[in-house]
């Protein structure tokens, strides 16, 4: 998910990972925003999400670098 958020746009949290239950979406999302790692916005029935970078590289330079850097894609794990 925050491999797909690292391109700075906000996206449908349906669309961060196709292949998870709704259910399970909704937590891992849920878990990122509380944790301060993204920004959601309702727009209708849209939930947008995208990454707080800024604030993220503020306060740990690099470490997000670091994490979409090593992100393994989905399709290569298998």
């Amino acid at each position: 998910m925050i491999r797909r958020l690292a391109d700075g746009l906000e996206h449908d949290s349906l669309e961060l990972a196709d292949d998870l239950p709704r259910s399970t979406l909704t937590y891992h999302t849920r878990m990122l925003r509380e944790a301060g790692v993204t920004w959601t916005r309702g727009e209708g029935r849209a939930c947008l999400i995208r990454l707080r970078r800024e604030d993220l590289d503020r306060l740990f330079p690099g470490v997000l670098s670091a994490v979409v850097a090593n992100a393994v894609p989905t399709e290569v794990q298998e």
